[in-house]
């Protein structure tokens, strides 16, 4: 594997001041005090890399660009001075060779609807793809997966039609029930 540059300085000390990828992103899966600066260099690797495509996943990406929820000394602290928020600006504006999957979120109050978050995240190229509604088919294909591995453990009938009315067939409603069972 190819030694990329590394700036967190333990990193620096386990592996020199270049390291693979995998060195990279072991020491920040393994060590919290690392794992921000370990994401930065592994975003800018990720970024200039030409030979291989590389596709960047963004769940709640409009969070990238809308106020943050944080405060620092009763100054709400906005989305650019966060570091993995800059990394992931910076892969998605600067990716060579690839393609970001940016998908917004209902969870928070939201300023960017409909996908304008896109216009401020990879220099405004995105294009916004509805998902449709579970068909009952896909519903049906869904919770026999889900049981197959063993996650609902034999969910009756009833409980299944329920679900399927609260839920009116929404990709993310079903999963989110599917979750928390």
């Amino acid at each position: 594997l190819a030694k990329v540059p590394v700036s967190d300085e333990g990193v620096k000390k386990q592996y020199g001041s270049q390291a693979t990828l995998a060195d990279v992103t072991d020491a920040g899966a393994n060590d919290e005090q690392t794992a921000a600066a370990a994401f930065v260099d592994l975003s800018v690797e990720l970024a200039g890399q030409t030979t291989l495509p590389v596709l960047v996943a963004i769940d709640e990406a409009n969070c990238i660009v809308e106020p943050t929820a944080y405060h620092y000394k009763r100054e709400q602290v906005e989305p650019e001075q966060l570091s993995i928020i800059r990394a992931l600006k910076v892969l998605a504006d600067g990716l060579q060779n690839g393609v970001v999957v940016a998908a917004e979120s209902n969870s928070f109050p939201v300023a960017h609807r409909n996908g304008e978050f896109k216009q401020e995240l990879g220099g405004g190229g995105g294009q916004t793809l509805p998902v449709a509604d579970f068909t009952p088919e896909e519903y049906n294909k869904t919770l026999a997966f889900f049981d197959d591995a063993g996650v609902l453990n034999g969910l009756a009938e009833a409980e299944a039609g329920l679900m399927k009315m609260q839920t009116q067939l929404n990709p993310r409603q079903v999963l989110r029930r599917i979750i928390l069972m």
